[in-house]
């Protein structure tokens, strides 16, 4: 054989195993957020023109890709820079859900769309069909307000959870995985003598199947004090 012949097949191999790469996604992560906190300064962080649907009947998307193969690594790749979002590559029923959870996603944020698909989609085999298809399947697979309503955990002004209550909650829904948590606004309760803060957003790692999995790969860290207010959904 000729080394024309053998490079030739050498380029036909390492194409078939891209090829495979791209279709295959081992893992994901994925982020719930909380769009009702305040900042620091007691501002709203979020407003009715960041989600102009959302009804506070699960948790909002906070952003979802393909794993990263490399450690250490804690931001997902920019495959398609130029790669422009278009809406009708979207199904339509993805597009309806993604509009009502997914965070500044839709009609009224066209800009933003496509950032987040050229940040955290664009290495989904280039294709928004299978990529925003994928995180609508993930984010209906888990419904984690239900989650923590089944444990007696509602969002309110007045209570104060322990973070082991809506870790433990939580855990019911993801396998017995216990998702790291991250809040903001740390406040001090001068009544009660005790500090707290506002539950913000936090990641799950999901296997191919999108199930619940365990991970090294954890890139947000534990910011939550051991009470938590989660607030009601207002806009």
């Amino acid at each position: 054989m000729n080394q024309n012949k053998i490079l030739a097949l050498l380029c036909i191999s390492f194409c078939i195993f891209q090829i495979s790469q791209a279709t295959q996604k081992d893992a994901y992560v994925l982020s719930f957020l909380w769009p009702v906190y305040e900042d620091m300064f007691g501002n709203k962080v979020f407003t009715k023109q960041d989600f102009p649907f959302f009804d506070g009947s699960n948790f909002a998307i906070n952003y979802f890709y393909p794993q990263t193969p490399q450690p250490g690594i804690c931001n997902p790749r920019i495959c398609a820079n130029n790669h422009t979002f278009n809406a009708t590559n979207i199904q339509e029923q993805d597009y309806i859900y993604l509009e009502k959870f997914f965070v500044r996603f839709g009609q009224n944020n066209s800009q933003t769309s496509q950032d987040l698909w050229k940040h955290y989609g664009s290495c989904y085999n280039h294709s928004q069909a299978q990529y925003f298809h994928t995180l609508s399947q993930a984010h209906q697979k888990f419904n984690l307000v239900e989650a923590l309503k089944a444990e007696n955990i509602v969002p309110s002004e007045e209570i104060i959870y322990d973070r082991e209550q809506i870790e433990k909650a939580l855990s019911k829904k993801l396998n017995g995985l216990i998702p790291e948590l991250y809040c903001s606004k740390f406040t001090f309760d001068q009544e009660k003598g005790e500090s707290y803060s506002y539950l913000r957003h936090f990641e799950i790692y999901l296997d191919k199947d999108l199930n619940p999995t365990k991970t090294s790969y954890l890139c947000t860290y534990d910011y939550c004090p051991n009470k938590i207010k989660i607030p009601p959904f207002k806009f």
